[in-house]
């Protein structure tokens, strides 16, 4: 089937950038303790599976860039940003950093240097102030190593090595994990993060997804009524699941595919449902929300639930209004800056103000 129709791709678009939005926004309701999200980790999940999955896309082109190529360009599209909302996460905490930098002078400038170099995954080091960034050093090393399976042996990853990786994994996680399974820091073996072998393993698994939905995308469009049930009933139980049963988290693999796929195939319920241009602008500032999310709760926690005294309820509410906003023009505050301290020469090369 072709996809010449305009009307269908921008509903394609939408609608994946619909669901990058309302994942991000599903682990801000966990992070600030929202009622009825006891499993909102699984938004990490939704976005570890549909990297995977446009990782093969990009993978299997025959100009595809190599492994450190493709690494540095996604690396590129947030690491400023990342470093800049790690600046702010010290400001908040500054008081609890200078007791540390009393004690012992090094080590919270070491830990600013492992965080700002994304090391929290490696094994070797703590995962720092702000603690959700770890995704993006996982979605950068683990990353760099599926897509190096994924581009050198395609067939060989896609029949067996990402799946056995999967198959392992998830019956170490879920037969040795916490209550939460998947939200899990131990090591594996004293040596193996689990946060990595989780981003590892979900990244894989999504490539395979996306082996299997763009070589045999009739398949779906075909099946349009059998796809739209199937989507559905998955919403609703991945809804349920993340609400109240974070034990039954293991079964989100089978629903966020289905619907990360319903949101890619035109005319799904999912495909026409989430089909606005706004969701276009709010998919765009996901990341810039994820990365500013965990320092907002700690200003909003401290400053208005417990110096102000106000109730939780109002805090959240105030919170949950201010992120995107706060995320927008965090990302406008952070292209200046960058602009201000890199910009190009006239042989359109990148130097510093005080070259």
């Amino acid at each position: 089937m072709k996809m010449n129709n305009p009307e269908m791709s921008y509903n394609r678009l939408t609608a994946v950038e619909a669901l990058r939005f309302l994942s991000v926004f599903q682990i801000c309701l966990w992070h600030m303790g929202f009622p009825g999200t006891a499993a909102g980790f699984l938004g990490v999940e939704f976005f570890f599976i549909l990297g995977g999955i446009f990782m093969y896309k990009a993978a299997v082109k025959p100009n595809s860039p190599g492994t450190l190529a493709y690494s540095w360009h996604k690396l590129s599209k947030f690491w400023f940003k990342t470093v800049l909302a790690l600046i702010l996460t010290y400001a908040i905490y500054w008081e609890g950093l200078i007791t540390e930098f009393k004690d012992n002078w090094v080590y919270p400038i070491m830990k600013f240097i492992s965080e700002a170099l994304m090391l929290q995954v490696t094994g070797c080091f703590e995962y720092g102030v702000n603690c959700p960034s770890w995704f993006f050093a996982t979605l950068i090393y683990g990353g760099a190593f599926v897509y190096l399976l994924a581009k050198y042996y395609t067939k060989l990853s896609i029949r067996l090595v990402f799946p056995a990786i999967a198959i392992f994994y998830f019956a170490y996680t879920f037969n040795n994990g916490t209550t939460e399974t998947l939200e899990n820091w131990d090591v594996i073996g004293g040596f193996v993060p689990l946060s990595m072998a989780r981003g590892i393993t979900e990244i894989g698994f999504g490539v395979v997804i996306g082996y299997v939905y763009f070589n045999y995308s009739q398949f779906f469009y075909g099946r349009l009524k059998v796809f739209n049930v199937a989507s559905v009933l998955s919403l609703i139980l991945y809804i349920a699941i993340v609400a109240d049963n974070r034990q039954l988290s293991q079964y989100a693999f089978i629903f966020i595919p289905i619907l990360i796929c319903a949101a890619m195939t035109p005319g799904t319920v999912i495909s026409k449902l989430l089909c606005g241009k706004f969701w276009i602008f709010l998919g765009r500032i996901s990341f810039d929300i994820y990365i500013i999310h965990y320092p907002l709760i700690a200003v909003f926690r401290h400053f208005l639930l417990v110096v102000a005294g106000l109730p939780f309820w109002l805090v959240a509410t105030l919170y949950y209004i201010s992120l995107i906003p706060a995320a927008w023009i965090f990302d406008k505050t952070a292209v200046r800056i960058q602009k201000f301290l890199f910009r190009p020469n006239n042989n359109g090369k990148i130097i510093t103000n005080n070259a």
